[in-house]
């Protein structure tokens, strides 16, 4: 790979994140995350600050266990983040 194809990969990197995130009301843990995308955590970890900042995602306290109870915290997409998503799929 080159320097000059390192954005592209980023970029798709980042929209598998996307991709892996609830739309709602839930949320997801940063291995969870990492589980569904394949991605290692600590990559994860940078490409959902870097969407985090770009308005995409959000951080939301408060994720509920198997059991229905609150527990945790995780990531969810904005509604930019939902919107972006939309309009990634109608251009391909």
């Amino acid at each position: 790979m080159s320097a000059t194809d390192i954005p592209g990969a980023v970029a798709r990197l980042q929209l598998a994140v996307l991709k892996a995130l609830p739309r709602e009301e839930w949320c997801f843990p940063l291995g969870r995350v990492a589980g569904e995308t394949g991605i290692p955590r600590e990559v994860c970890r940078g490409l959902i600050a870097e969407l985090r900042a770009d308005g995409l995602v959000v951080y939301q306290k408060g994720l509920l266990d198997d059991a229905g109870d609150a527990a945790g915290s995780g990531y969810r997409l904005s509604q930019r983040g939902v919107s972006f998503l939309a309009e990634a799929r109608h251009g391909q």
